[in-house]
């Protein structure tokens, strides 16, 4: 199978669906060739004046047959965008 864009393994597994907690998607990217990140940002379940937005990376798995899986673990939420993008260079 020819390799997914990241956009690609994205819509296979939420089928357009956006994530309750953080729905505003900032970017996505690629980890290796089967794995695709979102970063993305929501309003704070408990905000304060420095951290008044969460950020989340979640992380997609596609095989070699094209089915998706989320590794739960792996997929984090932050309290600042640099956490999240810090933790987004790591997973490359």
């Amino acid at each position: 199978m020819k390799a997914l864009s990241a956009r690609e393994i994205k819509k296979r597994e939420f089928h357009g669906n956006t994530n309750i907690m953080t729905p505003h998607v900032i970017k996505v990217g690629k980890a290796g060739r089967n794995r695709a990140w979102e970063l993305s940002w929501g309003e704070a379940m408990a905000p304060t004046k420095k951290h008044p937005r969460l950020y989340g990376v979640t992380v997609v798995d596609v095989d070699e047959k094209g089915n998706t899986s989320r590794p739960w673990r792996e997929s984090k939420s932050f309290p600042t965008l640099e956490m999240a993008e810090e933790y987004i260079e790591a997973l490359k």
